[in-house]
């Protein structure tokens, strides 16, 4: 089956000059073995499910693209302006996002089943109901766990000042590889959680601060190869072990009794 709508080659019985729309059944699906692949200007996707499908790629070429409920393996996702949602988004393995202006998927019943990739945006924002695995590059970044571990598979801000880099998780807060922050950064963990982030050369420019959202933060590591960046806060929370290294700037930490290593 092929709809074609508004497309200038089409004869003209066949092509509707006005907005195009597409009604389903309550609970109704799109499934396509090889995946589906919309492209339009400004689009909204507000069925109460896409599912049954290998790759979901939706390109909105010169407006915003706004989520309902949607469920996929893979998901690519572009917008010449901002994507936003107004429904759960459940995507079982890897998402790939890009945007003009700003990523907005705050729902915090949204599950990314693997690593979340954006490529280009300004402002981002994502929520995970679960755990968060993330990498990419953006003016900005507010990430958050809401129930598990948030790992940063390398990441780029490149907006300097506040709130450049803002990591939450009710989990560990961990790195496959290496931020780098043009701006402020803050880590939250959980309760009696790590922020673990001392396996590479992160350049973290700003005032860095690490804590938990209650309670104490168990163990801290953290390497920062930026010059002249101020010593983080934070650290008279640890209460385990706690490793900071900062190759090209001073260093002064709070006094602090651990029951574990200081590095």
């Amino acid at each position: 089956f092929t709809a074609v709508v508004n497309d200038a080659n089409a004869d003209a019985a066949n092509r509707d000059p006005g907005p195009a729309e597409f009604w389903m059944a309550p609970d109704a699906s799109i499934r396509a073995p090889g995946g589906i692949s919309i492209q339009s200007g400004a689009l909204a996707l507000v069925s109460d499910g896409v599912g049954g499908t290998t790759n979901v790629g939706v390109a909105a070429n010169s407006g915003d693209f706004t989520l309902g409920n949607l469920y996929t393996s893979h998901l690519s996702l572009a917008a010449a302006k901002s994507i936003f949602q107004n429904g759960v988004l459940s995507v079982t393995n890897a998402t790939g996002l890009s945007a003009g202006q700003d990523i907005v998927l705050t729902n915090v019943a949204n599950d990314f089943g693997g690593l979340v990739n954006v490529s280009d945006a300004q402002g981002v924002t994502l929520a995970d109901a679960n755990s968060l695995l993330l990498s990419g590059r953006s003016s900005t970044l507010n990430a958050t766990a809401a129930g598990g571990d948030l790992t940063f598979a390398g990441y780029t801000t490149t907006a300097m000042g506040a709130n450049s880099l803002v990591a939450q998780a009710a989990g560990n807060i961990t790195q496959t590889g290496p931020l780098e922050v043009a701006g402020d950064s803050s880590f939250t963990a959980g309760p009696g959680a790590d922020v673990l982030l001392g396996s590479f050369p992160n350049v973290l420019a700003g005032a860095v601060k690490v804590g938990p959202s209650a309670g104490s933060l168990a163990n801290v590591a953290l390497r920062n190869v930026a010059t002249n960046a101020p010593s983080p806060l934070g650290l008279d929370q640890v209460t385990n072990s706690l490793s900071v290294v900062y190759d090209n700037s001073s260093l002064q930490l709070p006094a602090r009794n651990l029951s574990g290593a200081l590095t």
